[in-house]
């Protein structure tokens, strides 16, 4: 039938027509709802590496965050401790010259208690 009618409209239009056959079109559906389930499938997928990426560079900017208040922190405790080795030296001289003064007492005492004695 449909044959019949195309060989007709050749003769009156001189046009030719094709007929797609019903399971082509279907092929071609099918193949056309197949491509846009993996669209979207890529599309979720594509969307959840993005998040990814997101939290990682979030992550970057806190840990270079971070390393930089490290940093800051390590310059001052670095100062601390200088501060702290040059009052332990002060202290140390300090206590060798209180040391020295005992001696130096304990020294001047005897001798006073000698000369007392002796005097």
């Amino acid at each position: 039938m449909s044959r019949h009618i195309a060989e007709t409209f050749l003769r009156r239009e001189g046009r030719n027509t094709y007929i797609t056959s019903a399971a082509y079109l279907e092929l071609v559906r099918s193949y056309s709802c197949l491509m846009r389930l993996k669209q979207e499938e890529i599309m979720v997928t594509k969307l959840r590496y993005l998040g990814g990426l997101n939290k990682l560079m979030f992550a970057a900017e806190q840990v270079r965050y971070f390393v930089s208040a490290v940093s800051r922190m390590l310059c001052l405790l670095v100062t601390v401790m200088m501060d702290a080795g040059i009052i332990i030296f002060m202290m140390s001289v300090v206590v060798e010259t209180v040391q020295q003064a005992l001696l130096d007492f304990r020294f001047v005492s005897v001798k006073f208690v000698i000369w007392r004695k002796n005097g």
